[in-house]
């Protein structure tokens, strides 16, 4: 397997090839340039020491756009002087230590001091980040200009007094300022798509949650509507109604905001695939019965520590069934929802159960009988239900599963029901 310091492929591979290409690459392969034009072909082997300027640039980028390799803050200005001084102690080797103050070596470690210093200081605020990013390829351009003075053998002096060379001089540094200006403008145009980017995914999380909406991003089929297992959780808050009704609306916003924070911080680490607030009731969706039996238990207990100061309390019921799970609605308007009857049965449960008690049915108690322990079972009457729904207390979850029948369903004598008129 090749080191992640020196493999380039993937989508690390991009950013380090801009980076050779815009800017690490940008003197050695100018000196290439300059040497096959400049230097008779005899002569290239006294201009051997480009070639590892070329590796130099190389090594460069990926220590300033590899992910693996990437050095913060200030060391970036160092990494900006890896390609001139492994440049320049080749040099050193083959011509000695004098070579050093020759031009080009003096207009590159100029350039990569300033240009390094400039993106070291990682301005951000308007308008100095574009005057930084013009600035640097002003410098950029200046290394050409430079290069174009020396194959030109005239001093200051004397590459003034000629118009071309003035012209081409002040082209190649207009273009720069051009070109740094025109990357400034993208840069703020990516910031803004980036920022419209992270608000996007941050509602689209409000109304999928993260879990779905990874999902879906990677499989555009996860919202069809499909019938599906499902593990539902129901929590509402008992007495809410009478608590509200004297209250003033900011009051009850400011209690239930708590009541939500509360149980989101129970529920979150156990990955609930939908989540669904209204007023005084949490409606949860999990795809794993253990995980919704863990949360339901772990939630019970932070939110009736949150509840107790307003005298309230809460009641949690879990069911397990059939749904239809998917994007549910109009061609323009959709959200994600799960719809059935078990969905009704859930609610149903939740209505049943006391202040401060989990109950399950015997549905959801059947997913994993030997772990999930249960007080007796009964038959219990619920509102819209033709038949009585067998339900228990979920005392606690065991680690290590119950032998089979360690805890048996014991059915009590349906309630009698009034009938109409009496």
């Amino acid at each position: 397997m090749a080191s992640p310091v020196l493999s380039l492929s993937g989508p690390e591979a991009r950013p380090v090839v801009t980076e050779f290409l815009a800017y690490s690459a940008l003197f050695p392969l100018a000196l290439v340039v300059l040497t096959i034009c400049t230097v008779p072909p005899g002569q290239w082997s006294g201009h051997l020491w480009v070639l590892p300027a070329i590796g130099g640039g190389y090594l460069q980028a990926f220590t300033l756009a590899h992910p693996a390799a990437a050095v913060p803050g200030w060391r970036r200005f160092t990494a900006h002087l890896i390609a001139p001084g492994l440049a320049c102690t080749v040099l050193v080797a083959q011509c000695g230590l004098s070579a050093l103050a020759t031009p080009i070596p003096v207009v590159w470690w100029g350039t990569a001091v300033a240009i390094g210093f400039l993106r070291s200081l990682s301005v951000t605020k308007e308008p100095w980040a574009t005057i930084l990013i013009a600035t640097e390829h002003v410098l950029r351009a200046s290394v050409l200009a430079a290069l174009f003075a020396i194959a030109d053998g005239s001093d200051l002096s004397g590459i003034l007094a000629q118009g071309s060379h003035v012209f081409v001089i002040s082209g190649l540094l207009a273009t720069g300022l051009a070109l740094g200006l025109s990357q400034a403008a993208d840069r703020r145009h990516l910031d803004q798509l980036r920022a419209t980017a992270g608000q996007l995914q941050e509602y689209s999380e409000w109304l999928l949650g993260r879990t779905l909406l990874t999902r879906a991003v990677s499989d555009r089929t996860a919202l069809k509507p499909r019938r599906v297992e499902r593990a539902l959780l129901f929590m509402d808050i008992r007495g809410f109604t009478k608590w509200s009704e004297p209250r003033q609306p900011e009051e009850v916003l400011h209690m239930l905001a708590g009541f939500y924070i509360a149980s989101e911080q129970i529920w979150s680490p156990f990955k609930p695939i939908k989540v669904k607030l209204t007023a005084d009731e949490v409606f949860l969706v999990f795809e794993d019965p253990m995980q919704a039996a863990k949360a339901a238990l772990a939630m019970r207990d932070a939110v009736e520590q949150y509840l107790e100061p307003f005298a309230l309390g809460a009641g949690i019921g879990l069911h397990y069934g059939p749904v239809i799970e998917g994007l549910l609605g109009a061609q323009r308007v959709r959200q994600f929802d799960v719809i059935g009857d078990t969905v009704n049965t859930a609610k149903r449960i939740c209505d049943n159960t006391a202040s401060g008690d989990v109950l399950i049915s015997y549905q959801f108690h059947c997913t994993n009988p030997t772990r999930l322990v249960v007080a007796p079972m009964t038959e219990t009457r619920a509102k819209g239900k033709s038949s009585a729904l067998i339900l228990a207390p979920l005392l606690e979850i065991r680690d290590d599963p119950l032998p089979p029948g360690t805890r048996a369903i014991e059915r009590k004598p349906l309630p009698a029901v009034a009938k109409p008129g009496t």
